[in-house]
């Protein structure tokens, strides 16, 4: 039997002692609080991890190929090729080794691996035979392996297999991160979304297109319009007095719409719903994304009439910002950030 694993020690790690105590690494606090920080525990299958693992699976000649993240008493899979069960006992887990060696775990025959012979995966289902597992990491610790498995055991596992493997594991800890970020992201969104509702200065916004698709009570206020008098109808026809006004504001989108960047300080003049008044505004905007494209524009405006002048563009300009995430498409593409 050949592993990856060297020293006696090591090459007698077993996923529980005899006495049926869990193997946990050193940083076993610091690596589920990173896990749980994921917010990736429980949530549906999405074709980002499963790509990886069937072109794993495939590749491997393989029938079994998991992203398995080791939570606190079992091992839950993110991905799953080729196995229904979305979970085992984390005491039953070839994948909690690697978690504590934190490194790659080749076991040819498990059936004739000491560590492995009895366990009730190798002696029922699945019958694993051969196992393969490499580290996935999140901000240095593992958070479980991108696994590939089979039925029949192997004679050899190649220095290039393993490095090939390796190498799709970290697309695996790309993938983590990028969800780590959507639910930070998500969080953000959700505890800045009552700055459009609640805040004291008009907010609104329109696509690609033009078309208003964001209206606050203070725009409503200021302007006059209702909210179902604007949203859903072009910005710049209602919005924006015919001539100068109307072009400047169309440049605006536009040059946005190419450098994917707001402006902190937009001099403007807008209608209202008194047709006969308009209003001197100075606005502060910022981008919104869908799927990492510029998907429109969120505006935080006041009023230079009412208001006797412009306050300072520094508190505008993150309020726009904030309110663009609060009313952000796209969670993978926070404005203001690479994306």
């Amino acid at each position: 039997m050949q592993t990856l694993v060297e020293g006696a020690l090591e090459s007698s790690l077993r996923p529980v002692d005899d006495l049926g105590n869990l193997l946990v690494p050193p940083d076993e606090e610091r690596r589920m609080c990173t896990l749980r920080s994921c917010g990736i525990l429980g949530t549906p299958e999405t074709s980002e991890f499963d790509s990886i693992t069937a072109l794993a699976k495939k590749m491997f000649n393989v029938e079994m190929c998991f992203v398995s993240l080791v939570d606190q008493d079992r091992q839950w899979f993110k991905s799953h090729q080729g196995l229904a069960s979305r979970e085992t006992p984390r005491s039953l887990a070839f994948c909690s080794v690697v978690v504590y060696i934190s490194k790659t775990l080749v076991v040819l025959d498990a059936k004739h691996d000491e560590r492995f012979s009895d366990n009730e995966l190798v002696t029922g289902a699945p019958f694993i035979r051969f196992y393969a597992g490499a580290p996935v990491q999140v901000e240095g610790s593992v958070m479980g392996t991108l696994c590939i498995l089979d039925t029949k055991p192997r004679e050899a596992f190649s220095p290039e297999e393993v490095d090939l493997l390796e190498h799709m594991a970290v697309l695996v800890e790309h993938a983590v991160m990028q969800h780590k970020e959507s639910v930070i992201m998500n969080q953000e969104k959700q505890r800045l979304r009552p700055l459009i509702a609640e805040s004291t200065a008009p907010v609104f916004g329109m696509d690609t297109a033009g078309i208003c698709n964001e209206w606050n009570s203070k725009a409503e206020q200021v302007l006059g319009f209702a909210a179902n008098d604007v949203i859903g109808r072009d910005f710049f026809q209602t919005l924006c007095p015919p001539g100068e006004d109307e072009a400047y504001m169309r440049g605006i989108l536009k040059t946005a719409q190419d450098f994917q960047q707001g402006d902190e300080s937009i001099c403007t003049v807008m209608r209202t719903a008194n047709s006969q008044k308009n209003v001197d505004m100075i606005l502060s905007c910022a981008p919104r994304f869908m799927n990492a494209t510029f998907s429109g524009m969120v505006f935080v405006g006041q009023n230079m009439d009412t208001l006797g002048g412009a306050l300072p563009q520094i508190p505008r300009s993150v309020l726009a910002h904030a309110c663009s995430v609060a009313a952000h498409d796209d969670p993978d593409t926070i404005p203001g950030t690479s994306a």
